[in-house]
Order: structure tokens, then C-alpha cells, then sequence
């Protein structure tokens, strides 16, 4: 239940997890996914008094962003290929 509904926030950092989850695969995957990481999370806090700081939608997408570029990076490399960003033109 607490993933769902995660998953229903527009704000959360773990609500863009379970959208982008559920997007490549069914809301009862996403669940599952958002669960485990929630879990995960709870568990650092008992165990290691990690602290956890929701830092918001916009930074995970951003890091999100991020780590896609460096994979794309990454495999045009490995193929000999080398990326440039484009401008984009359209106002």
C-alpha cells in the first residue's frame, strides 16, 4: 500500500521511480520495485542511522537524465562513436 501510494505522489523522488517503472512494465512490477526500495530504505535507517532526505522530482530526474547520457556516451565509445549534443532551434 505505502508503494502505491508513492507512487500516486506528483513531488516524490520514489514517485517518478514507480512512474518510470510502470512505464516499461506493469503497475504490479512497479509495486514490487517500489517496495523493495522502500524496504531498503527503511532498513539503512534502522540499521546504519543513514538519514534519508527527499531532495524531489527534479533532482531525480536530473541524475536520471545524467545517467542515461553517460550510458549512451558509453556504448557510442565502445562502437568507435563520439556524441555531440544538439541545439535545439525551435523558440
Amino acid at each position: 500500500m505505502a508503494a502505491r501510494s508513492v507512487g500516486n505522489s506528483k513531488h516524490l523522488a520514489l514517485g517518478g521511480f514507480y512512474r518510470r517503472i510502470r512505464g516499461r512494465a506493469s503497475a504490479a512490477v512497479a509495486n514490487v520495485a517500489t517496495a523493495r526500495k522502500l524496504g531498503v530504505l527503511f532498513y539503512n535507517l534502522l540499521r546504519y542511522g543513514v538519514d534519508y532526505v527527499e531532495r524531489g522530482l527534479a533532482h531525480y530526474e536530473e541524475q536520471f537524465k545524467q545517467r542515461t547520457v553517460q550510458r549512451l556516451n558509453h556504448a557510442a565509445n565502445k562502437l568507435g562513436f563520439v556524441l555531440s549534443p544538439i541545439q535545439n532551434t525551435i523558440p
